[in-house]
């Protein structure tokens, strides 16, 4: 069977930063973010792609 490396690897790094993000956070802190949508997700993304 073979498996898309690019899809295993994007999976590895969703489950990373998740674990990441809730280590730091928290459960309340993620849900506190949600709060204010994509925020934090908005300067991550800028974070990584400049």
């Amino acid at each position: 069977m073979k498996v898309d490396f690019g899809t295993f690897y994007f999976g590895i790094v969703t489950a990373v930063l998740i674990t990441y993000l809730v280590t730091k956070f928290g459960i309340n802190g993620l849900f506190d973010m949600n709060v204010k949508p994509f925020k934090w997700f908005e300067r991550l993304v800028t974070t990584l792609f400049e």
